[in-house]
């Protein structure tokens, strides 16, 4: 997807679980600043998409374990303001 206008903030939604990813979707589908640049289900999605779309922001699944290497790269890099925030599930 991309943005409607240059003032839009391309967001990466990373989570491993399909009704997550669409309720995060949803919600960012209906602010006027950000829209879902991409969707990843797992790490490695996660860093090809990184690279490939260089979202301002990116929200992670902090549950998922696979994503410890993703986090690490976003450290790395020269992400446009490194903004990132986990989500989490509360333990049941």
């Amino acid at each position: 997807m991309t943005a409607q206008n240059e003032n839009e903030i391309p967001v990466l939604v990373v989570d491993d679980h399909p009704s997550i990813r669409a309720g995060l979707r949803a919600m960012i589908e209906k602010t006027l600043d950000m829209y879902v640049a991409g969707e990843a289900e797992n790490g490695d999605d996660a860093r090809r998409l990184l690279d490939e779309l260089r979202p301002n922001i990116v929200l992670l699944d902090l549950d998922a374990r696979f994503l410890c290497h993703c986090i690490r790269k976003m450290h790395a890099r020269e992400l446009p303001g490194n903004n990132y925030a986990g989500i989490d599930r509360p333990s049941s």
